[in-house]
């Protein structure tokens, strides 16, 4: 990890350094973000989420079944956790533990209903997409 002391997103000087986590055994990492950016992740990544669903690329499909709709934050190449979800756990900012749950995001029952719907989009794309590839294979 980078141990520079500025924020990768805003470039900010990280006077405080903000730490991460990936389960409950709070084995804290360094994070290479300030509070603010994590703060603005936690505002849009659902949101972002929201968009991608709605597109009709199957391959952003296909990755978003894989692990399921998101609850906490998550960053692949900054924060990676090994954890199932990918996801943090929970912040550490000025010694106070800070929740990593994104706004807006579903949890339990309503998070495992919007996945099978999504499980669901996913089968009957493939199958349209599976016909048209077969059919135009077959007029060639």
């Amino acid at each position: 990890m980078d141990d520079s002391n500025s924020c990768i997103a805003c470039y900010d000087e990280l006077t405080n350094i903000l730490y991460y986590c990936e389960d409950y055994h709070k084995n804290w990492k360094r994070s290479q973000y300030c509070i603010n950016c994590v703060n603005y992740l936690k505002k849009t990544q659902w949101n972002n989420f929201q968009k991608d669903i709605n597109d009709d690329c199957l391959a952003t499909l296909r990755r978003i079944i894989e692990t399921g709709p998101p609850i906490n934050v998550r960053d692949i190449y900054s924060m990676k956790c090994e954890n199932e979800s990918g996801e943090v756990y929970l912040f550490m900012y000025e010694n106070i533990e800070v929740d990593a749950k994104l706004e807006n995001s579903l949890i339990g029952d309503e998070r495992d209903l919007l996945w099978l719907e999504l499980k669901n989009k996913y089968k009957i794309f493939k199958k349209i997409l599976d016909s048209s590839t077969s059919d135009s294979e077959n007029t060639i």
